[in-house]
């Protein structure tokens, strides 16, 4: 009886800790990773020349980080950045930021001959379904951000130059090529978690019935 009741508790959590560790991966919700020709490696520095891309989220999100394919000669692992991301005003970045915070390169894996993919992870931002901007600069050094011609106009309209804080044109140099990390902000447990969570729960109810 001990040990059945024993089993029911591990069976218990065993699954629940499954199910943590499935909502705990972040996926890519939004992919822009590179197509077409290389294009260029462009200056990306906070406190200069630097970028802001748009995405659009069709559901409420955790957002747990940003790659941005970089230079393979400005990527180091360490490297400090600061992270921004801005909400939507009918295309265009809005003047403030939602975040704003310093962080650093996590890793850095080579993607072509060309680039490399740098990943920032941060603890988890809340964002609801709809249309943002985030960059990543090199905070002080350069993190080159990579752009590719996948045959569309030279300067597209998703993309804008940031002087530090205050937003400047559309860039004219192609796709920026990036991804954003992230999990759906409510996760559900799939239904065979719950249906072995529900096994479990009748076994630890005939054990103490036995007992």
């Amino acid at each position: 009886m001990i040990r059945s009741l024993a089993f029911s508790r591990l069976l218990i959590a065993s699954v629940l800790s499954a199910a943590a560790l499935g909502a705990a991966q972040a996926a890519i919700v939004v992919d822009r990773a590179p197509t077409g020709t290389y294009f260029g490696s462009w200056s990306n520095r906070d406190n200069d020349q630097n970028f802001l891309v748009q995405f659009t989220l069709a559901s409420s999100t955790n957002v747990t980080g940003f790659q941005i394919f970089t230079d393979p000669t400005f990527a180091a692992i360490g490297t400090a950045v600061t992270v921004r991301i801005r909400g939507d005003a009918g295309g265009v970045p809005n003047a403030s930021n939602l975040h704003q915070f310093n962080d650093a390169v996590d890793s850095s894996v080579n993607f072509d001959a060309n680039s490399n993919i740098s990943q920032v992870d941060f603890g988890a931002i809340a964002l609801g379904a709809g249309t943002y901007w985030m960059g990543v600069s090199g905070a002080g050094l350069e993190l080159s951000w990579i752009s590719y011609n996948n045959g569309g106009p030279i300067a597209v309209p998703y993309q804008r130059i940031l002087f530090g804080n205050s937003v400047g044109g559309i860039p004219g140099i192609y796709d920026l090529a990036y991804r954003v990390l992230g999990e759906p902000s409510s996760t559900v447990p799939e239904p065979a978690t719950l249906a072995l969570v529900g096994l479990a729960l009748l076994g630890v109810g005939a054990a103490r019935r036995r007992a």
